[in-house]
């Protein structure tokens, strides 16, 4: 009875699939589709690509015409590709417990397992077994990602509610042991879920991409029947009701003011996807770097999004970008706008406000980049030194005094403790933090400053040292 049951389900469940399988293949086969596999690619990216950092977009335009097959993805280092399936399995288990489950209700589907197989009832869950398998056996060779597995998800649910719902290790008290305290214990994985489904909804809807809606308004406003707009994705067009170019894989402004003029598109339209996966173009981002041919139409104050009106004099070099400091100052500009919390950006960014005196902007973004990535040197050297051009003593020292504590063989951080302590009026706390350093190469100011210390207090083989130095 049991198996007949089963069977008939299985056999209304195919049934249903078919039926809604069918007429859309046959609706594709007629209208020039054709069964095509490009599965080799996600095992050639995941193995060659993935794990040196290479971005899809850049695999596609750079390695993708490698691979035309499975054979070719395996004739490339057999042994990379058998290795990489073969950790893939236990990768994936890994991070479907941590992303996908959290480790409370993983633990409990771990437990379900062991009960399952004990009690024998894991026989009776087969079907489910055997589907969940092969869907996950199906993503062994693709990159891991949460929203995949959710075809495995029947399973690790089913295996947790084992776990539960088992007598046994049901540690029973009270009256003829009728609660159950691993019943009671099951509220700590459904409250770790229910948690965790709060913050992942909350960061799913947050990176909604709401900004396209209102830059699909302004393109559509300004464009005229025909136009065309360049871009990474294809829901800009949609709801302006422009045909949407392709964001094309090229790296130089003028290699895509080419494409925009080759292919008469009059619109350019930049979020994060394109910052993202162009990274070459993350200054789009920034309205502030001017480009010759591009009209700002409207930009996001929210998020990070831009839509260009492409003129004729677009591909012109503007004189920013054959300057190297400028083009690093935009570039960064335009990621903190894709990642406000980018710890690289901020101190990129603030280093370089740093060397073009906007000490105001260089303390703020110096600091909230440390805050992120404390142990870098440079970044610290910059601060303090900032922080000294403001006037603010007692905050270079604690930084430069980081910065000894980071490098304590770097010259450069004691010299710059010993202008903040000196600044501070703690000239004695100066001389001895100096002391190490007067012959290291500090500038004419600081030497200058270090003669009238050291006259002032007496030390003679001090002021010699320096006055050795000032003659250099």
């Amino acid at each position: 009875s049991v198996g007949l049951t089963t069977r008939n389900a299985a056999v209304a469940l195919t049934a249903g699939f078919l039926a809604v399988l069918l007429p859309w293949l046959a609706f594709s086969l007629t209208h020039g589709g054709a069964f095509a596999s490009q599965l080799h690619h996600n095992i050639a990216y995941d193995v060659f690509a993935r794990s040196r950092g290479i971005a899809w977009d850049t695999y596609q335009r750079t390695m993708q015409p490698e691979f035309r097959s499975l054979g070719d993805v395996i004739a490339r280092n057999p042994g990379a590709v058998i290795g990489r399936e073969f950790a893939n399995v236990f990768e994936h288990l890994w991070l479907d417990g941590r992303l996908l489950l959290g480790w409370p209700v993983a633990v409990c589907a771990a437990v379900g397992l062991l009960v399952a197989m004990l009690d024998r009832s894991l026989r009776r869950l087969w079907p489910l077994v055997l589907i969940c398998g092969l869907a996950f056996v199906a993503l062994v060779p693709a990159f891991h990602s949460a929203r995949y597995s959710l075809a495995v998800l029947p399973l690790y649910a089913t295996l947790a509610a084992v776990a539960v719902a088992s007598p046994r290790f049901a540690f029973p008290f009270g009256p003829r042991g009728a609660v159950w305290g691993k019943a009671l214990l099951a509220a700590i994985p459904l409250l770790a879920s229910a948690l965790a489904a709060r913050t992942t909804l909350a960061r799913s809807i947050q990176q909604l991409p709401i900004e396209v809606l209102d830059s699909a308004r302004a393109l559509r406003a300004a464009a005229a029947p025909g136009d065309r707009v360049i871009a990474r994705k294809a829901h800009i067009g949609y709801h302006a009701g422009l045909e949407v170019g392709p964001f094309p894989f090229v790296d130089s402004l003028a290699a895509l003011a080419d494409y925009a003029h080759r292919e008469r598109v009059r619109f350019l339209f930049a979020s994060w996807p394109e910052a993202q996966l162009r990274p070459a173009f993350a200054w789009l981002l920034d309205t502030s770097a001017a480009v010759p041919g591009l009209r700002v139409v409207a930009a996001s104050s929210s998020r990070p999004a831009v839509v260009y009106e492409i003129g004729p004099g677009f591909g012109a070099v503007p004189a920013w970008m054959r300057n190297d400091t400028l083009f690093a100052y935009h570039l960064a500009r335009g990621r903190l706008h894709l990642d406000a919390s980018n710890p690289e950006a901020l101190k990129r960014l603030g280093g370089i406000e740093a060397a073009m005196r906007r000490d105001a902007e260089a303390a703020r973004h110096l600091d909230a980049g440390l805050a992120r990535a404390p142990r870098d040197l440079e970044a610290l050297l910059a601060l303090g030194e900032t922080w000294l051009r403001l006037g603010d003593a007692p905050r270079s020292g604690r930084v430069f005094e980081r910065a000894v504590a980071l490098a304590p063989r770097e010259p450069r951080a004691h010299l710059g403790l010993g202008w903040a302590q000196l600044l501070g009026g703690d000239s004695d706390a100066a001389a001895r933090t100096w002391r190490p350093v007067l012959t290291a190469g500090a500038n004419s100011a600081t030497l200058a400053r270090m003669f009238e210390l050291y006259t002032s207090r007496g030390d003679t083989a001090a002021v010699a040292l320096v006055r050795s130095q000032l003659a250099r």
